[in-house]
């Protein structure tokens, strides 16, 4: 028997059958080429970032590896828009109306007041001269401008207002305020003077409050660093036993050869920290060796 079958189509003409297939083609290779282009931008850009980014950081890890240990002292104080403060100090100190009476009158032990008079904010320490210029020309080299103050025309609010630099020890006022509450400070008993650990059973470096510094052959100085205070500005206190002792300090804190002694022997992160270091020091004459 025969079992008719019957296939049904859409009556189209063959021009239409043609012209949709060329538009569906058309489309599928626009939205390839479309496909292809964002795949294109987005390799690109992600090229871009990745350059970027490695170029940041070979950058960071450049500066970090070539960095000094004296760079990283000095970068809190070479990153601000305001100058840095050095305070230097102005001991009152007796001036003889003629040089000629001097030796007679320190054989004596007294004066007469028609001998010598006193001069107030008139004198600095050569410790702390030679410790402003070394720590200016440090400063310079960063491009760092800075203000120099003398004796009490500094004052806390100073602190406050932007880095500072305290030279001088029993010599500077501001800074036997600042470290009167911290651990190592200057102290007198009236026969020595010393730089003091003030903890239980701490250790005490002195010399002769009276012994004249030419004869001295040996000397101790106290840096105090503050990053983290109540001022909210980095601080830096530069405090010798004598005006030798504070140019010992000075030239150490310059020095990168002497500066590396310390930070290989201190925790890795010490540029972030407070702290103080006692330095010793032999002495040469009026020299700090």
């Amino acid at each position: 028997s025969y079992m008719p079958s019957f296939k049904l189509e859409q009556p189209v003409s063959p021009h239409t059958d043609i012209a949709a297939d060329e538009q569906i083609a058309a489309l599928k290779s626009g939205y390839q080429d479309s496909r292809a282009r964002k795949r294109f931008r987005l390799v690109s850009l992600t090229g871009t970032a990745l350059l970027f980014a490695g170029i940041s950081i070979a950058a960071y890890f450049y500066f970090f590896k070539t960095q000094t240990s004296l760079d990283r002292l000095w970068q809190p104080f070479a990153r601000h828009g305001h100058p840095v403060l050095i305070v230097l100090p102005t001991p009152t100190g007796l001036e003889f109306y003629n040089a000629s009476d001097m030796p007679l009158g320190l054989q004596n032990g007294h004066f007469s007041p028609d001998e010598v008079h006193l001069r107030e904010g008139y004198f600095t320490g050569i410790g702390a001269s030679l410790g402003a210029a070394r720590f200016a020309e440090q400063l310079a080299l960063r491009h760092q401008p800075f203000t120099v103050k003398f004796g009490l025309d500094a004052s806390f609010p100073d602190l406050s207002a932007v880095p500072t630099i305290l030279l001088g020890g029993f010599s500077s006022p501001l800074g036997q305020k600042l470290s009167q509450n911290l651990r190592y400070r200057l102290t007198n008993d009236g026969k020595y003077i010393a730089i003091t650990d003030t903890f239980p059973n701490g250790n005490a470096w002195r010399i002769p409050i009276y012994e004249p510094t030419g004869k001295m052959d040996q000397g101790y100085a106290l840096v105090t660093i503050l990053h983290n205070s109540d001022f909210k500005q980095p601080v830096l206190l530069v405090a010798g036993l004598t005006a030798i002792d504070t140019a010992s300090a000075a030239e150490f804190l310059t020095d990168k050869d002497y500066f590396v002694e310390f930070t290989n022997s201190a925790p890795k992160d010490w540029y972030k920290r407070n702290c103080q270091i006692v330095i010793y020091s032999h002495d040469y004459g009026s020299s700090p060796g």
